[in-house]
């Protein structure tokens, strides 16, 4: 398994970056209220009731 370290501040940026480019669009609309959960090495998506 490969790790890779980042530094604090790029996990953040990444997670906004995926956000914006890939699922902005699909929950925005039709997901009140629910939570999103990205993860960044490997750009799987979750969605979650808050």
């Amino acid at each position: 398994m490969v790790v890779i370290r980042r530094s604090p501040d790029e996990t953040p940026r990444l997670g906004d970056a995926i956000y914006e480019r890939d699922t902005r669009s699909h929950v925005e609309a039709t997901h009140h209220s629910k939570m999103v959960s990205i993860g960044v090495g490997s750009v799987d998506q979750l969605l979650a009731t808050a």
